[in-house]
């Protein structure tokens, strides 16, 4: 911003060079006119941010004041940018100004050919009178405007008695030519006019003031400045902070302060909105304000100040919130917690799994212990039978050529006898072997679903001599006696798969 008033200074410095160098002999003051000045002028408000230049031409000799208005009003005719009646107010053709006690009321323009001052203690009152003669329009600042004397006004008289006293204290030319600008206090927009002498504010206006200064050597040799007119430029604050502030910018609260007033505008996107006149920002947000002196870098002896301040509002914060870091973290809780249940399902199953290795090798310690006691006995049976064969054999061997052959033939029929008991034995211990190596195969089929049942009559008499026998080796070897005995024998039998009672049996005696 302090860049966009330093501009402003600058273009209007720079057009008032432009009068000094086209008409530098006094005497052709104040009967002149820029020509192109309305191209000039509309670059130049371009570049510098300026809403509008107006050149004021000063009449320090009134009799001089009418030549100059015949002038006006041939330069109107004669440059169609002037609309007909250019320069002519209600009062009629000539230099007017406004009676701020008669607003909205019969005899609110007049001719001013005096240039008295009413509204304000002037120090040049009744000295001159000076006329808006070239102007670039705008919506704010129309042809209605050619004409007039704005000394009679404090807001536009007093930076206007600022430069000409600047000016007389000046050392020189060159000190009163480059720091002897002025600005005047803001106005509110749209200005009073005859139909809405009250209109309602919707922006603020300020005016920057360049003298025209010519050289002039006095009688005794000194070189003096004199101030022949005045470049002024237009101050349109919406359009300077619109240019001012990117268009990004939401939710700012610029809040312009004078010396006797204050007006704030909010941004909107980068548009600024006027809320009013006065301070209206939030004063939750004081602790954020940022204050600019605006005149400080334009190099003028202005009496009146400019401090924009800024403040935040809190939709300028919500525009840089984001959530981002709050979703990161979520998300990082999220996958967080999913690996914990990753890891704790893995534990588990891991968990489940060992659980059942031990289980199966349990089952298969189990099935070992069982299968090795199932076949040991029978298998042990089949051995010490075997063996006892063997010693009878032997022992029946060695009575063959000491017994007659009577006795040995009872001997031999007693031990056939045994013998084949004996056999009996063996065989059914080994059939119990087999059915153990059977009931194992038996798992597999029952796996596969293929297990069938082999139903069919037996004895049960025979089923529990044979298995009794079976155990009777086994119980002799612990010291029991063994012994079945039976009221009668049972000769039918059941319906009912052989293996399973025969294990039943055994289960029972071995118990």
């Amino acid at each position: 911003m302090t860049n966009s008033f330093s501009r402003m200074t600058s273009g209007t410095m720079n057009f008032a060079r432009q009068y000094r160098y086209q008409f530098p002999d006094e005497a052709m003051w104040p009967n002149v006119a820029l020509e192109g000045f309305y191209d000039l002028a509309s670059g130049m408000g371009e570049i510098s941010s300026l809403d509008n230049i107006i050149f004021t031409p000063m009449i320090f000799n009134l009799s001089k004041q009418a030549s100059f208005e015949d002038f006006m009003y041939d330069y109107y005719a004669t440059h169609p940018e002037n609309p007909p009646g250019s320069g002519v107010s209600p009062a009629g053709p000539g230099i007017w100004a406004i009676d701020s006690t008669k607003i909205g009321q019969p005899g609110m323009f007049y001719h001013d050919t005096t240039g008295n001052v009413y509204e304000y203690e002037s120090r040049y009152n009744s000295s001159f009178v000076e006329a808006a003669f070239q102007i670039t329009f705008s919506d704010d600042i129309t042809p209605a405007q050619l004409g007039y004397n704005s000394h009679t006004v404090e807001m536009f008289g007093a930076p206007l008695d600022d430069m000409l006293d600047c000016i007389r204290d000046s050392e020189n030319y060159t000190v009163a030519r480059e720091t002897c600008g002025s600005f005047s206090e803001a106005v509110t927009l749209p200005p009073p006019s005859l139909q809405n002498p009250s209109p309602v504010a919707t922006n603020m206006q300020a005016f920057i003031f360049q003298p025209i200064v010519l050289e002039n050597v006095t009688e005794t040799g000194d070189i003096k400045a004199v101030q022949l007119g005045s470049v002024v430029g237009a101050v349109n604050w919406k359009t300077l902070l619109s240019r001012a502030v990117p268009s990004y910018i939401s939710g700012v609260d610029c809040v312009v302060t004078t010396d006797t007033l204050a007006f704030t505008y909010t941004m909107e996107s980068g548009v600024p909105v006027f809320l009013g006149i006065g301070d209206w920002h939030d004063a939750h947000y004081d602790r954020y304000a940022e204050s600019i002196d605006l005149l400080k870098e334009t190099n003028t002896k202005s009496t009146t100040s400019y401090t924009l301040t800024y403040y935040p509002r809190r939709q300028f914060f919500r525009q840089f919130e984001t959530s981002t870091p709050q979703n990161t973290a979520t998300g990082a809780v999220a996958v967080f917690i999913y690996c914990i249940l990753i890891f704790v399902a893995y534990d588990w199953a891991v968990r489940r799994e060992s659980t059942r290795k031990e289980l199966v090798l349990d089952t298969k310690r189990r099935f070992v212990r069982f299968v090795s006691h199932e076949m040991r006995t029978p298998l042990n049976t089949v051995h010490l039978g075997l063996k006892l064969l063997e010693m009878e054999m032997r022992g029946l061997m060695s009575q063959l050529s000491a017994t007659n052959l009577a006795a040995l033939v009872k001997s031999v029929q007693h031990s056939l006898t045994e013998w084949t008991m004996m056999i009996d034995d063996i065989l059914g211990n080994s059939e119990s072997a087999v059915d153990v190596l059977n009931d194992l195969l038996n798992y597999d089929k029952i796996e596969m679903g293929s297990l069938r049942l082999e139903v069919s009559l037996f004895n049960i008499w025979e089923l529990a001599r044979r298995t009794t026998s079976i155990m009777q080796m086994q119980a002799s070897e612990k010291k029991i006696h063994l012994d079945l005995t039976c009221d009668h024998i049972l000769i039918t039998g059941l319906v009912q798969d052989y293996a399973s009672p025969r294990q039943s049996v055994k289960r029972r005696l071995r118990s």
